[in-house]
């Protein structure tokens, strides 16, 4: 077969598992693409992503590029912002400007991400000469475990990107086994991406180059140790190439600001360093449970994230043949080369990941009751006690991805094994393989099967809003300035690429720390969490920088419904109600309309000095 045949053929071989792929990602997201326009792929944390696009796509419709500070936000003051998840964002801006749908093309880049996952695994698999059908299992353990899943459903597009890490280790094995340069740049390329997409997914790669490195050098004759090093050196280099623009980037929109409450707590109170971090647990690796009942909820979402690292039972025993066999230097598993990195370095990748995932301590008598917690440090907390650098890792649990990457490749080389011995049963023995680690899926894993899905339709209200000609800025209550995070703000955020109008409130992750209509938000959190109703705040600075108030009643509490109600209908102007959205929109009064109201409430108007901002006598289309 010549050279052109075969390319024929590889590209064939590829399309079919890609096709394959596909097949599995529709039936695990089909509900999204039912209505493909109307239903968001991911939890409460996708909606805070789409303003961050619109507000890109404005700027460059506007001929004003990549945009380091907004107005948009926190308006007037506005604030500071960086742009994370490159690797989503630029496609979907291409496809905003041919003419998609934003929410159509945020689902298709995410499942885009989902399978990329998969096709990752699947080249490395083959790189360390595990056969076709193993290594479409190895993605599939890989690409859909139910930690990749739950990165899918939190909806937080930047940390979905595990795909990249199969890739990176792949061309970094390539890099010191081989005598070629390219995969040396190939490297650097995809870590400069991954570092633009997900920086914590970058430490892990750059934590799984630092061991890959060891372990080559130790296993290295020394006369050609000098060759390797070099070769791991350029690596570095041109991983650090690739990263100065968006490190350029980042420095410039990140001000100066205390870091203190990034930092470890000291090292007397160590519950409260198990309570705030996000770390792995010992049962969640490995109890099953049914639904989402085995997930750690973060409890200040409305729509919950979930932390999960299970890795399954079908993996795991797999995994473990797959040890066993390796142990006693079995044979080359299928046609494809010998593999050149031993069992030794996948122990020492999976036992440094498995340690990372546990965070700063682990708990070995898990308790709702801190003092009984019986805690052990773990590295994290000693290099913590070093320097406060690695103090500020919040989700450790994500160490998992690297976990389920070890075990699936353990998996698929025991599944080779067992198909070289048993050559005649190696269909059934896959078939058998992956409807286990299906059924396993659906009825004991903890991540959600088939993907739930949140629903793109706004209220009518912002249609009405987005339909008014001035651009004044808006207020939506309840906000969570002072409140615990209930996923409000990031909705807002959504309706805001909607309706186009600023809004008076900042983004939680504005690195920013003056807060407009502070007194006004402080007020209305009295009305909704006291009982007995607003104290006297007549010395509040009565200036508000909001032209338009909208109030979702169904969020506030029924027993502080009425007094919020005849306090915004007595301060500010009703425009018009929708009930069966319970949505109630107002308009702010000018200082001057102020004057004449004689109410026991504190008197907010607008700032004289955004006047123009807000016409008088401003309001939307009936």
């Amino acid at each position: 077969m010549n050279r052109p045949e075969n390319a024929r053929v590889r590209i064939a071989q590829t399309a079919g598992v890609t096709a394959a792929y596909a097949a599995v990602l529709v039936a695990v997201t089909w509900p999204a693409f039912v209505h493909a326009s109307e239903r968001i792929l991911g939890g409460n944390f996708i909606f805070g992503h789409f303003h961050l696009i619109d507000l890109l796509e404005q700027a460059l419709r506007g001929g004003h590029g990549i945009i380091t500070e907004t107005k948009e936000l926190n308006f007037p003051a506005g604030g500071d912002m960086t742009f994370v998840g490159w690797t989503y964002i630029a496609p979907i801006l291409a496809a905003r400007f041919a003419g998609l749908p934003l929410v159509l093309a945020m689902n298709l880049l995410l499942a885009a991400h989902m399978l990329l996952g998969a096709l990752g695994m699947n080249a490395l698999a083959r790189r360390l000469g595990v056969g076709r059908p193993e290594s479409f299992a190895a993605g599939l353990f890989y690409g859909f475990s139910p930690f990749a899943l739950s990165l899918l459903w939190n909806g937080q597009i930047e940390k979905i990107s595990h795909g990249f890490l199969p890739l990176l280790l792949l061309v970094l094995m390539d890099a010191v086994s081989l005598r070629r340069w390219r995969p040396v740049a190939v490297f650097g390329v995809l870590f400069g991406v991954l570092l633009s997409t997900d920086p914590y997914n970058a430490i892990f790669a750059a934590l799984l180059a630092a061991v890959t490195g060891v372990y080559v050098l130790v296993q290295t004759r020394r006369a050609k140790r000098a060759a390797v090093f070099g070769r791991l050196g350029a690596a570095a280099l041109a991983a650090l190439i690739a990263s100065l623009p968006f490190l350029i980037y980042w420095h410039a929109t990140q001000p100066e600001k205390e870091a203190t409450a990034l930092l470890m707590p000291a090292r007397e109170d160590p519950q409260r360093v198990v309570g705030l971090r996000n770390s792995a647990t010992l049962a969640g690796w490995v109890v099953p449970s049914v639904g989402r009942a085995g997930a750690v909820e973060a409890s200040s979402w409305v729509v919950p994230s979930y932390h999960i690292h299970y890795l399954g039972w079908t993996v795991l025993l797999l995994a473990a043949v797959g040890w066993a066999g390796a142990a006693r230097r079995a044979p080359p598993e299928t046609h494809g080369g010998e593999d050149a990195f031993g069992l030794g370095f996948w122990l020492a990748v999976l036992a440094v990941f498995f340690v990372v995932a546990h965070g700063y301590f682990l708990e070995l008598a898990p308790s709702t009751n801190w003092s009984a917690r019986r805690l052990v440090p773990l590295p994290l907390a000693w290099l913590a006690a070093i320097s406060p650098v690695f103090s500020t890792f919040s989700a450790t649990y994500r160490a998992a991805v690297m976990v389920t990457l070890v075990l699936s490749v353990f998996a698929a080389k025991a599944m080779a094994a067992l198909s070289l011995r048993w050559p005649r049963a190696r269909p059934a023995l896959v078939g058998a393989t992956l409807s286990l680690f299906a059924a396993e899926s659906v009825v004991l894993s903890p991540a959600p099967l088939p993907m739930p899905v949140e629903s793109a339709k706004a209220p009518a209200v912002y249609a009405d809003l987005g339909a008014v000609p001035d651009r004044g800025a808006v207020m939506e209550l309840p906000n969570e300035a002072h409140v615990s995070d209930q996923g409000w703000n990031q909705r807002y955020l959504y309706y805001r690429a909607l309706h186009h109008h600023p809004l008076a409130f900042r983004e939680r992750a504005m690195p920013q720390t003056v807060n407009v209509n502070e007194e006004f938000l402080r007020f209305i959190l009295e009305i909704t969490s006291s009982d007995d109703g607003p104290s006297d705040l007549s010395a509040v600075d009565p200036r508000v920088t909001f032209c338009y108030l909208i109030l979702h009643e169904r969020f506030i509490a029924p027993k502080h419904r009425a007094d919020l109600r005849a306090f915004l209908g007595a301060v500010f102007i009703p425009i018009k109600n929708y009930p069966n959205e319970g949505v109630r929109l107002y308009r702010t009064r000018s200082m001057g309309e102020l004057g004449g109201l004689d109410v026991a409430w504190p008197k907010f108007g607008l700032d004289p000095a955004l006047a123009a901002t807000c016409p008088a006598g401003a309001k939307t289309t009936e």
